[in-house]
């Protein structure tokens, strides 16, 4: 594992306090779920979004862990109590939902406006369902192609061969 433990000064610059392997990238896991809930949080900001907005249960985002799974497709949820489900819980299908609510490119570009140090390591901003995909539906050198590729060639794998992807269950 890695851990940095940091200050960042008023002037933007981070100083490591204490680390282990912390230069080393690892994967984000559902911490990842922070950069789509800024990036809502950037839609409402923009009234490109409201929070009060519906969104409806689809199959395609049907992700694994996601407490709203059991729900009827078309249940409508707002974006307020996606938000909150992702977050307070955890729900795999909330931020699914909120994902493709915002979309790839929306999430991508706000990675890249926070001032991320390498965004490229974060995009394209795949949803869980999408991972999950990625790691059971190819073999083990497909997956580590995808993941060793440029993001041009992420990119294009995505759409020739994940999406859409499906429910993953």
């Amino acid at each position: 594992p890695g851990l940095l433990v940091g200050r960042i000064s008023s002037t933007g610059v981070c100083s490591e306090i204490t680390g282990r392997n912390a230069a080393t990238p690892r994967a984000t896991a559902s911490i990842f779920k922070l950069w789509i809930l800024g990036g809502v949080g950037r839609a409402i900001a923009q009234g490109a979004v409201s929070s009060n907005d519906l969104v409806p249960m689809v199959a395609s985002e049907i992700a694994p862990g996601g407490t709203i799974n059991s729900e009827p497709l078309n249940t409508v949820f707002s974006v307020r109590d996606l938000a909150r489900l992702m977050i307070g819980i955890s729900d795999n299908t909330a931020t699914d939902l909120m994902h493709q609510l915002l979309g790839r490119s929306f999430l991508n570009q706000v990675i890249v406006d926070y001032g991320v140090a390498l965004p490229d390591l974060l995009t394209p901003l795949l949803g869980i369902s999408e991972q999950f995909h990625l790691f059971t539906s190819f073999n083990l050198p497909t997956a580590q192609t995808y993941v060793n590729v440029t993001q041009a060639l992420q990119n294009q794998f995505l759409p020739n061969q994940t999406e859409p992807p499906g429910p993953n269950t």
